[in-house]
């Protein structure tokens, strides 16, 4: 196996890059890190995590968040994944109704081949929520891993960069022209590629986000998930003022289904989407995570985030996903949304 990986053709197949385990109780608004370090001659490309949630006698514990963390970096401005089973954006591939939500695919073209790039070593933070997490818990890398300069350059060539890209929400027939200076293909240099933690601008990255309402809703009245002022919970925060120099492309997004939820979007400027009233939230549209109760409870099936067909583009506006109830309250902490698509720093 280890002969194998790197050769040409190698970016066709995934490997397990890293695992990280947790035996014994994670404390209630406590983390946990472990890294995996990669040789001198060799960088990793991810594509997609597999979160292995905490569950005791068939009931869910409070695994709050996982971050992975790049080159000793973490990156929960870009990505950051829910850890209890109920939200699972990552399980087990062959358990999920469709198909696996990847960070980007291995190519050449900057705005698709958003995978994290790792040069030096693979990590993770995970943080416990309310209550001590006393169930087994466990993380899976996968990706590709390259040895040497040649095993890189048999798929992304001499060079990479140097010609504009476009990201394009034709919905609202709005763009947005995007040019890296080119970049010398090496192991060297891989921290620089989309989804380097050392890229020069722009920088682009892969964004998956979640987060949940922190005061109860207001009937008929759309809440809007805005932590911008609150650094405590700025993880979740899902309301984007943006300047000229700042964009996010969302291609998914979702909410988990709750019974007293009437509507679901995104709001762009001062107008909601999509026209004219917003997704209608139903037990399977829209809905991600554990897919109770489109099926049974015990059943250990998920829905992945569902894929716009178009795309939004928040770039020189405020935009921010919002939801509304059905005329009744629901208490803080009963909403619970996620995105996720391509974040780009001008």
């Amino acid at each position: 196996m280890a002969e194998e990986i790197g050769a040409a053709g190698a970016e066709i197949h995934w490997t397990l890059l890293a695992e990280f385990s947790h035996t014994g109780t994670l404390s209630a608004g406590n983390k946990w890190e472990d890294s995996y370090s990669l040789e001198k001659d060799e960088c990793a490309e991810i594509t997609h995590f597999v979160v292995h949630s905490p569950v005791s006698g068939g009931v869910e514990q409070d695994l709050l968040y996982v971050v992975p963390v790049i080159d000793k970096a973490g990156i929960e401005e870009y990505v950051l994944f829910p850890g209890r089973y109920s939200l699972n954006l990552q399980p087990i591939p062959t358990n999920l109704h469709g198909a696996a939500m990847q960070l980007g695919s291995v190519e050449r073209t900057m705005l698709y081949n958003t995978t994290l790039k790792a040069k030096d070593s693979i990590g993770v933070r995970v943080y416990a929520g309310a209550s001590d997490v006393t169930a087994p818990f466990r993380i899976q890398v996968y990706g590709v891993l390259y040895k040497k300069d040649e095993a890189l350059r048999a798929v992304y060539g001499d060079t990479i960069y140097g010609e504009a890209e476009v990201i394009e929400d034709r919905t609202r027939g709005k763009s947005l022209e995007i040019t890296k200076d080119a970049v010398d293909v090496s192991i060297d240099n891989f921290d620089r590629f989309v989804g380097g933690v050392r890229q020069n601008k722009p920088i682009v990255m892969p964004f998956v986000r979640f987060a949940r309402n922190k005061e109860a809703t207001t009937a008929n009245v759309l809440y809007e998930f805005n932590y911008l002022a609150d650094e405590t919970e700025a993880w979740e925060n899902l309301y984007f003022d943006f300047d000229d120099r700042e964009a996010l492309f969302i291609k998914r997004m979702g909410i988990k289904y709750n019974d007293h939820l009437s509507k679901f979007g995104i709001k762009l400027g001062d107008r909601v989407y999509p026209k004219p009233s917003m997704f209608s939230v139903s037990t399977a549209i829209m809905n991600f995570g554990h897919a109770y109760p489109l099926y049974p409870s015990d059943m250990p099936v998920f829905l992945p985030l569902p894929e716009l067909k178009q795309g939004y583009l928040i770039h020189d506006e405020k935009g921010r996903i919002v939801a509304m109830d059905d005329g009744t309250s629901i208490a803080a902490g009963g909403v619970i949304v996620a995105a996720s698509g391509v974040r780009v720093s001008l």
